[in-house]
C-alpha cells in the first residue's frame, strides 16, 4: 500500500484536532452509526478545510481562484465533479450557516481572464459551487436573472444584474463614494431620489439610461481600485 499520503502536509497539533473531531462520531456513545458515505464526507471536509485555509488572505478572505478543484481530485484520486459535488455538501452539513461570498466574489471580479463580456452578457467562471450559489441566490433576490448554462461554474447574467450585484459587495467607503456618484447623475437629469439607499438609486440610474459603468470607472479613491477596474474593463469589453 501506498503510505506517501498528502496527510503528512498537517501540522502535528492540526492533526489532534481532526482526531478530536473524527473521535466525536465515535465515542460518544455512537460507535458505528457513521455511514461509509458520512466517514467519506468527514475526511474530505478535513483536507478540504485545510486547502481553503491555504487560500486565505490576510483579511481572512478566500481566494477561490487559488483552490484547484482538479490537483484536489488528482491527490485524493477524485474526478473534479466529484471534488465539486463533496464541497458543496461539506458546505451544507459543516458550514456555519452563513456563506460568505461578497469578499470571494470581489477577488474574482478583479481578475480580467474570469471576466468576458459580449453583447451586454456578462460571463464569469466560479470556480466554486457553493460560491456560485450564494451569488445566484442574490441575484434573483434582487430580480436578477441567471442564465443557467451547461458548464456549472460559468455565472451569465445582464450588465445590469452585475452593476446590482457590485453594489452588494461594496464597503462603506465604496458605497458613500457611489451613492455621492449616482445621486449627482440623477439630479442631472432631473431624477434625484430623497434616498440613501444603493441599490434603489442604481436600479432608478439604469432605468432612465444613466451609465453606471462609467460612474464607476470615475471612482478615483484607492479603496475603489477593484470597482474601478472592474467598469473600466466591462467598458472596454462592451465597447468590442
Amino acid at each position: 500500500m501506498d503510505t506517501n499520503y498528502s496527510f503528512d502536509l498537517i501540522e502535528t497539533a492540526e492533526k489532534a484536532k481532526c482526531f478530536d473531531m473524527i473521535a466525536s462520531y465515535f465515542y460518544n456513545r455512537n460507535f458505528g452509526t457513521l455511514s461509509k458515505t458520512d466517514i467519506e464526507l468527514i475526511m474530505f471536509n478535513i483536507y478540504y478545510k485545510i486547502q481553503l485555509d491555504k487560500c486565505r488572505d490576510e483579511y481572512k478572505g478566500i481566494d477561490y481562484g487559488k483552490l484547484s478543484e482538479y490537483e484536489i481530485g488528482r491527490k485524493l484520486g477524485l474526478t473534479k465533479k466529484r471534488v465539486s459535488n463533496l464541497a458543496e455538501k461539506c458546505e451544507l452539513r459543516f458550514g456555519k450557516g452563513h456563506f460568505e461570498w461578497k469578499s470571494p466574489l470581489k477577488k474574482l471580479l478583479a481578475d480580467p481572464k474570469r471576466v468576458n463580456v459580449q453583447r451586454g452578457i456578462v460571463r464569469i467562471t466560479i470556480p466554486n459551487q457553493s460560491l456560485f450559489n450564494a451569488i445566484q441566490e442574490n441575484i434573483e433576490n434582487e430580480g436578477g436573472i441567471v442564465d443557467i448554462q451547461l458548464n456549472g461554474h460559468l455565472l451569465q447574467v445582464s450588465t445590469n444584474d452585475l452593476l446590482l450585484l457590485i453594489c452588494r459587495i461594496c464597503d462603506n467607503d465604496e458605497e458613500q463614494m457611489m451613492i455621492k456618484a449616482v445621486k449627482q447623475e440623477l439630479e442631472k437629469n432631473n431624477a434625484l431620489q430623497k434616498v440613501d439607499d444603493l441599490l434603489t438609486l442604481v436600479k432608478k440610474a439604469t432605468e432612465i439610461g444613466v451609465d453606471i459603468t462609467q460612474i464607476l470607472a470615475n471612482l478615483t479613491n484607492p479603496t475603489a481600485s477593484v470597482l474601478s477596474s472592474l467598469a473600466v474593463n466591462l467598458i472596454d469589453k462592451l465597447k468590442k
